[in-house]
């Protein structure tokens, strides 16, 4: 499925953001009932799928997710060079499948639509980021991953002073490497330039001095992406 991809930092950006782009499909495919009921709620997500669909990708007998998981996983295998978003994912000893919630997470980032869809499916007016609540009901271990990507600096709670109601809690991802040393190569060709500027419309990530440390435990692509406090993602 992946072969034909060249074997670069930049291509992998690429399908890890797709991994969660994926995620987001599939959820919201069970949610509204089917595929296509998906896509009349929210136009935007069948033209992300068309991309997968371009690969060789569809709803068989085993979910898009597990498939691309395993894809992905072969295509790294062959990889010669250095992949930050693989070693980000491995200092922080997540799964695969915890790293594709990561990339859901920073979706909003790069497609601003995103968070029109996660403010549907949370039910709470004005939350374009995805909840624990949600979060929860996606994967069952959600709540250990998010305390886990919280104290490594990568996730942070938006709204920490709420209550600990599970949809009351937003989740904001500062999501470093996939905003940071392949973007205006990789975001750009994944989502489009519209998307990509309605993401930056509501951006308002601040990498905290806890992941610039973590940063630069993770390699040169991810030293050079290092920010202080206060700093925005751009």
């Amino acid at each position: 499925m992946l072969d034909p991809i060249p074997r670069t930092a930049e291509e992998h950006f690429r399908l890890v953001l797709g991994s969660g782009v994926l995620l987001v499909i599939e959820r919201a495919a069970r949610i509204f009932g089917h595929l296509e009921a998906a896509f009349e709620a929210f136009p935007f997500l069948r033209t992300h799928w068309a991309r997968f669909q371009a690969l060789g990708l569809d709803f068989g007998d085993a979910p898009p997710t597990e498939r691309w998981r395993r894809a992905l996983l072969d295509w790294e295998r062959s990889a010669p060079g250095h992949l930050p978003c693989r070693a980000l994912r491995e200092a922080l000893a997540l799964d695969p499948q915890r790293f594709e919630l990561l990339a859901a997470v920073g979706l909003v980032e790069e497609d601003g639509r995103f968070g029109h869809l996660y403010a549907a499916l949370t039910g709470l007016s004005g939350v374009h980021r995805p909840t624990l609540g949600l979060l929860t009901e996606w994967l069952p271990d959600a709540r250990a991953t998010q305390r886990a990507l919280t104290e490594a600096g990568v996730l942070r709670i938006e709204n920490p002073s709420a209550p600990r109601r599970p949809r009351e809690r937003a989740q904001q991802g500062a999501a470093p490497v996939l905003v940071g040393p392949a973007r205006d190569h990789s975001a750009d060709a994944a989502i489009g330039e519209q998307g990509r500027q309605a993401g930056h419309a509501r951006g308002d990530v601040r990498v905290e001095h806890q992941l610039a440390r973590r940063r630069q435990r993770v390699g040169g692509d991810m030293a050079q992406a290092s920010a202080g406090p206060g700093r925005r993602l751009a």
